[in-house]
């Protein structure tokens, strides 16, 4: 549906966007341009979390949500060269259409294949201990959309496992029909070293072992990087606070 079709699909709901900026990251300004014509109409506001340098993404999406207005919210990804103005309406349309859904999903098609973290980690797990997870198509993507009233209850993990917390937070209250997922196009991933990926896998993997009543070691991940004629041991547990400390955080978030 087109934006002014969604708009009349309101029923006097009011919508937020969400744009983390996370240090590190491309500037989010054009996700934020993208989304500015559809002020006033289909989106009410849209928030700018910014990141510190020791803030991770389960802490800033948490802030975020706490200063937003909208009884739907919506999480774009930040780190995007080149935005479709219609991710947002595609991530909408199920909350706004579908009685009975509370999360949507968004999901792309990527030319030179999938995520390595979905592929090689998540979906072997989903497989094994969670598999009415496995029609989701990206489990961990970071392009999502749900009620207010659904993310205020679901206690957001820290770190990179927020996304596979919230998807089974929301299976775990509501059945796997309250998840609707969305097709936004094609897009090229960045392409990133295996050794920035370690950690984030790391914490999607305590994460989800959590949810499901699993123990986890808590142990640290130790990887070897190689360096002149051999390696530097390197042991990293980057899941820095619990998630009920995130609301107690300064917001720096802005709002437009």
């Amino acid at each position: 549906m087109t934006p002014g079709e969604l708009v009349g699909c309101k029923d006097g709901r009011t919508v937020s966007v969400v744009v983390p900026a996370f240090v590190g990251e491309m500037p989010a300004a054009a996700v934020i341009d993208s989304v500015a014509p559809l002020v006033g109409t289909l989106v009410d506001e849209i928030v700018v979390a910014d990141s510190g340098p020791r803030e991770d993404r389960g802490g800033v999406l948490r802030r975020a949500l706490a200063t937003t207005t909208g009884d739907l919210v919506v999480f774009l990804d930040g780190d995007v060269v080149d935005p479709d103005p219609a991710d947002v309406s595609r991530l909408l349309g199920p909350l706004l259409t579908s009685p009975g859904v509370q999360l949507v999903k968004g999901y792309h098609r990527v030319p030179a294949g999938g995520s390595r973290l979905t592929e090689l980690l998540v979906r072997p797990l989903i497989a094994s201990l969670c598999p009415e997870l496995a029609a989701i198509i990206a489990p961990i993507g970071g392009d999502l959309a749900g009620t207010r009233d659904l993310l205020r209850s679901i206690p957001f993990a820290p770190g990179h496992g927020v996304d596979i917390g919230i998807l089974l937070d929301t299976v775990a209250e509501h059945g796997i029909d309250a998840v609707g997922q969305a097709d936004l196009g094609v897009r090229e991933l960045r392409s990133r070293p295996l050794v920035e990926l370690g950690p984030e896998a790391r914490q999607i993997v305590v994460t989800l072992l959590e949810r499901l009543g699993i123990e986890d070691s808590q142990a640290p991940l130790t990887q070897f990087l190689p360096e002149d004629d051999g390696y530097r041991c390197v042991q990293t547990f980057p899941v820095p606070a619990r998630s009920e400390e995130y609301a107690c955080r300064e917001s720096h978030s802005a709002r437009t």
